[in-house]
């Protein structure tokens, strides 16, 4: 009689577990599938921020170029006004001299 009931309750044991193992295979499938549209959408997110990197890099490089470009103009304008400056000083000296 123990024997006959131990042998049930294993046969359920056994069972319960397969039942378990299909449940746990389906569910493993199920988020297999839900997770590779995930996965491909990371790697597009992964490209996109490689790509915005990129320009990012590309971008610095040109202000750097460009604040370069422009210190030397605002140098050139500055001496060029410095020269006009001097220019005038002196046709104003003359005239000051003339009418002396």
């Amino acid at each position: 009689e123990e024997v006959h009931r131990a042998r049930e309750e294993v046969e359920q044991l056994e069972l319960w577990v397969k039942g378990l193992q299909r449940e746990t295979a389906t569910l493993q499938q199920e988020a297999l599938e839900e997770l590779e549209p995930l996965r491909s959408q990371k790697e597009q997110l992964v490209q996109r921020l490689s790509s915005l990197e990129r320009e990012k890099e590309e971008l610095l490089g040109q202000r750097h170029a460009l604040s370069g470009e422009f210190r030397i103009q605002i140098r050139e304008l500055t001496e060029r006004l410095r020269a006009r400056e001097s220019d005038l000083r002196r046709t104003r000296k003359g005239w000051a001299g003339e009418e002396a």
